[in-house]
C-alpha cells in the first residue's frame, strides 16, 4: 500500500507544499506523476459509461413520457398552466383594483380608446391561454376554466365544444377521474352561461376531486365570480395575486442581480488579465489517480443504491423524499477509499477542500461569487431558450400527449404540498445536495482533473478542469440534455470559486444559495 505524506504536522506544511506543488514542464521527471495509471484509465471508462447511460436513460424516459396520452395528469403536468393561470387572474384582479382607483380618469377616456384597450387586453389573454392549451386532457380542460374566468362563459363553451370534438376525433379514452372532471367543468361553464350557478351545480365529491386533481385551477372552477362562494373565491384570487406579486418582485431582483453580477464578472476578468487574480488552489503530485477511482466509486454507489432500493420503495410505499438525504449523505462513505489507498484523512480533507484558513472571507465570498455567475447562466439560458421552448411542446401527431419535460422530478412534490414535504425538499435540495455534490465534483473530481493537467498552463488547466467537471455534473442531473449547458454554466462558477478560495465551503454555500432561491420561489408561486 503506497504511503503518502501527511499534512497533520503544521511545522512541516511549507515543506510538504513545496514538494507537492507541481510547476514542472511536461518533460521533467515529475511529469510522469501526472499520467493516468491503469486504474485511472479504468475509472474514467466507468465514469464515461455511467454518465452516458444516465443521459440516455433520462432522454429515453422523457421521450416515452412525452408520448404518453393515457392516465391522469400529475401536478407536474399542470404546473406550467397553473402558473400561467395565476399570473393572468392575478393581473386581472390588480387591473380591476387600479381601474377602480382611477375611476374618474377612466371615465374621461374616449369610448374608442377604452374599447381599443379592452380589445388589446382580451387578445393578450386569448394568446396566453391558447399557448397553454396543449398537453394532457386535464391541461386543456383547465384552459376552459381559465377562459370561463377571464373571457366569459360563452367563449368557454366554444372551447369546451372544441375539446369534446377532439376527444371524439382522436378516440381518446378518458379515465374515470377525467370523465368526472369533464362533467364538473361542463356543469360550471353551462351554469355560468345561464347565470344559474348554485349549490347543486357541483357535488361535494366533484369539488373534492377538482381540488385534488387540478389544484388551484380546480378551486378556481369551483368558485366562479357569480357563485356566491365568497370566502373560497377570495382565497383563490388572493393566492393568484400573491404569486403575481412574488414573480414581479423576483423578476426585479433578478434584473438587479444580473446587473450586479455583470459588474462583478467584469472586475474579475480585469483582475485576472492584470495578473491580480490569486488562486489558493494547490496542486498535488502523484495522487490524482486515487481521486478518479474515488469518483468512479461514488457514481457506482450513488446510482446503484437508487436502483437497488427502488423495488423496496414501491413495495413498502416509502417516501422517496425521505430517502434522498440518506442516499446523499451515505454516499460520502467513498471517502474511505483514499484512506485505504494510503492517504491520511487529514490530507484527504486538504485535497478535497474540507478546510478553510479564512472562514469569514470564504463565507462572504460565496454570495459575491454567485452573483458573478448569474450572467453566465443567463447568457447560456438565452442561447438555449429556443431549443428549451421547443422541447417542452408536445408532439404534433400526439393529441393529449404530455410533451417533453425538462423539469426536475422533485417539482412533482411542490404543487399543493404540505409543510412536511417542504422540509424534506429543503433538506435534500438545499442541504444534502450542496454538501455532497460539491464534495464529489468540486472536491474529488476537480482535484483529479487539476492535478492530472497541472503541467499545462494555468489558464488552460483551470478551463479544462472546470468544463469537464461541469459537463459531467450537469449530465447526471435528471433535467435532460437541453439543460446541460445551463446547469454546466452554474457548475463552472462553482469550480472557479473552488479555484479562487482553495476551500470547498464557498462553493457549497453558492450551491445552497441557488437551490434555496429556486426551491422557495417554486413553493411561493405554485
Amino acid at each position: 500500500m503506497t504511503q503518502y505524506p501527511s499534512e497533520s504536522d503544521n511545522e512541516n506544511d511549507s515543506v510538504i507544499e513545496a514538494e507537492l506543488v507541481s510547476e514542472s514542464p511536461p518533460d521533467s521527471p515529475g511529469a510522469s506523476e501526472n499520467r493516468l495509471s491503469i486504474s485511472g484509465v479504468i475509472s474514467w471508462i466507468v465514469v464515461v459509461v455511467i454518465t452516458f447511460a444516465v443521459v440516455m436513460f433520462v432522454a429515453t424516459a422523457q421521450q416515452i413520457d412525452s408520448e404518453t396520452v393515457d392516465g391522469d395528469a400529475t401536478s407536474g403536468d399542470l404546473m406550467q398552466v397553473q402558473l400561467a393561470g395565476k399570473m393572468l387572474v392575478g393581473q386581472q384582479h390588480l387591473q380591476a383594483i387600479a381601474d377602480g382607483l382611477a375611476g374618474d380618469q377612466n371615465e374621461e377616456l374616449a369610448d374608442d380608446a377604452q374599447e381599443t384597450l379592452a380589445e388589446q387586453e382580451r387578445k393578450t389573454i386569448e394568446t396566453a391561454i391558447e399557448s397553454a392549451n396543449t398537453g394532457t386532457f386535464e391541461q386543456q380542460l383547465v384552459c376552459v376554466v381559465l377562459t370561463n374566468e377571464l373571457l366569459g362563459a360563452d367563449v368557454a363553451l366554444e372551447k369546451l365544444d372544441d375539446l369534446n370534438e377532439r376527444v371524439a376525433k382522436h378516440k381518446f379514452s378518458r379515465s374515470e377521474n377525467q370523465l368526472i372532471l369533464s362533467e364538473a367543468v361542463s356543469n360550471v361553464v353551462h351554469a355560468c352561461a345561464e347565470d344559474s350557478f348554485d349549490d347543486a351545480t357541483l357535488s361535494i365529491e366533484e369539488e373534492k376531486l377538482m381540488d385534488e386533481k387540478l389544484g388551484w385551477l380546480g378551486r378556481l372552477a369551483s368558485a366562479p365570480e357569480l357563485s356566491g362562494k365568497t370566502e373560497l373565491r377570495e382565497a383563490v384570487i388572493a393566492e393568484a395575486t400573491r404569486s403575481l406579486v412574488i414573480c414581479s418582485l423576483a423578476s426585479i431582483a433578478g434584473i438587479l442581480a444580473m446587473i450586479t453580477g455583470f459588474v462583478l464578472a467584469m472586475r474579475t476578468i480585469r483582475f485576472w488579465r492584470r495578473g491580480e487574480f490569486e488562486s489558493r488552489f494547490q496542486n498535488r503530485v502523484g495522487i490524482h489517480n486515487v481521486y478518479i477511482e474515488t469518483f468512479a466509486l461514488w457514481l457506482i454507489y450513488f446510482f446503484g443504491i437508487q436502483f437497488a432500493i427502488g423495488p423496496w420503495v414501491e413495495a413498502y410505499d416509502l417516501d422517496p423524499l425521505a430517502i434522498n438525504p440518506f442516499i446523499f449523505f451515505s454516499s460520502l462513505i467513498v471517502l474511505v477509499w483514499p484512506v485505504i489507498r494510503g492517504i491520511p484523512f487529514s490530507q484527504v480533507r486538504q485535497d478535497i477542500g474540507w478546510t478553510s484558513t479564512k472562514p469569514l472571507r470564504d463565507f462572504l465570498s460565496a454570495p459575491v461569487g454567485y452573483l458573478a455567475t448569474i450572467p453566465l447562466v443567463f447568457i447560456t439560458l438565452m442561447l438555449m431558450g429556443g431549443l428549451i421552448i421547443q422541447s417542452v411542446e408536445p408532439g404534433e401527431t400526439e393529441e393529449f400527449s404530455r410533451g417533453q419535460s425538462i423539469s426536475h422530478p422533485i417539482q412533482e412534490y411542490v404543487a399543493d404540498s404540505d409543510a412536511t414535504v417542504f422540509l424534506w425538499i429543503v433538506l435534500s435540495a438545499c442541504v444534502a445536495a450542496p454538501i455532497v455534490e460539491e464534495t464529489v465534483f468540486r472536491g474529488i473530481l476537480y482535484r483529479h482533473l487539476r492535478d492530472l493537467t497541472s503541467h499545462w498552463r494555468t489558464t488552460v488547466t483551470v478551463a479544462f478542469s472546470a468544463v469537464i467537471n461541469a459537463f459531467i455534473f450537469a449530465a447526471i442531473h435528471p433535467q435532460g440534455v437541453m439543460l446541460i449547458p445551463v446547469l454546466g454554466s452554474l457548475a463552472v462558477g462553482f469550480s472557479l470559486m473552488r479555484e479562487w478560495r482553495g476551500s470547498l465551503y464557498p462553493s457549497m454555500i453558492m450551491h445552497a444559495i441557488h437551490n434555496s432561491l429556486v426551491t422557495c420561489l417554486m413553493f411561493a408561486i405554485l
